[in-house]
């Protein structure tokens, strides 16, 4: 387990005292900020909420502003935004009522899943502490706002460069979480995906990212054999998501069968938990011994 300085633990816990002070206007005139037209102060905004969204007093004040970052991240393409909005949300329990947002931005979350960022530029983390966010408007204008309001918290990126990696985890954390939605299920199985899609599931990606393509493979193979989902006749798009893992023409297993031997034990130990959901769905009882030996099978029994 990693050490913490006694100077970094006192330094966090300066701020969560002095944040503490701060209130639910202050949380909304940084989201106010979102509406700003220049990119920088909507990402400064972004970060800040993310780090109060870790105080609980804030959270349903926070929650308030998700329905505008799904919009940024659906008509903005700016790899710094995208980073931080989708850490913004990966820290917050989406309410019921963005659900109906959630499924127009499906989509673009598919698209950031599916792009080819070369690199994210990410601002430098500059470590706990009191920051200020000033709209170059407000600025010009002599009337610049001094906010009790954190920047950066202590997990923000320490380094200014990301592989797209790091991009695709953070939408793919989202997805997976979304999956788990029952009624959202359908709307991400019926995505569009790109042709090579599976290409997501080589051996070449990064094991942090196979982990969580491998774990979102899993939940969406659990929640579509559920009682509950398999009782309607759902009908998919021909380059549906759905299509793409468990279609009649699927090269999912190949890719499944070749994560096994991956060097990286929890992508083996995922990928052999995609192939038993694939197997066994949850309500199959007639079939245990069949499900019992591929799972004895994948563990070397």
């Amino acid at each position: 387990m990693m050490e913490t300085s006694p100077s970094k633990v006192e330094s966090w816990c300066g701020w969560q005292r002095e944040a503490s002070a701060c209130t639910t206007d202050d949380i909304m005139l940084v989201g106010s900020m979102l509406d700003d037209k220049d990119n920088s102060v909507k990402i400064q905004a972004l970060n800040t909420l993310k780090a109060f969204s870790g105080i609980r007093k804030f959270r349903l004040k926070i929650q308030e502003h998700s329905i505008k970052v799904l919009e940024l991240i659906s008509t903005i393409w700016d790899s710094e935004l995208h980073i931080a909005s989708l850490r913004l949300l990966n820290n917050l329990p989406l309410p019921d009522f963005a659900h109906p947002q959630l499924r127009r931005v499906m989509p673009a979350l598919m698209e950031i899943l599916q792009s080819n960022y070369i690199l994210a530029q990410v601002p430098q983390d500059h470590g706990p502490g009191l920051a200020h966010l000033t709209s170059p408007r407000t600025a010009s204008r002599g009337k610049r706002k001094d906010l009790c309001l954190l920047c950066s918290g202590l997990d923000s990126p320490a380094f200014s460069h990301f592989t797209i990696s790091f991009i695709q985890v953070q939408a793919i954390r989202l997805l997976s979480s979304l999956a788990q939605k029952n009624d959202l299920l359908y709307d991400i199985l019926n995505c569009q995906v790109h042709s090579n899609f599976l290409n997501l599931f080589q051996a070449t990606q990064p094991g942090s990212l196979l982990f969580e393509v491998l774990l979102f493979a899993e939940r969406l193979s659990e929640g579509r054999n559920t009682p509950h989902y398999r009782a309607v006749k759902w009908h998919y798009n021909e380059k549906s998501l759905h299509e793409a893992l468990f279609g009649d023409e699927s090269r999912l297993a190949d890719r499944l069968l070749a994560l096994v031997i991956h060097p990286e034990e929890e992508v083996q130990i995922q990928a052999c938990k995609v192939i038993v959901s694939l197997q066994c769905p949850q309500d199959m009882q007639v079939r245990p011994s069949f499900c019992q030996a591929s799972h004895s099978y994948f563990n070397g029994e």
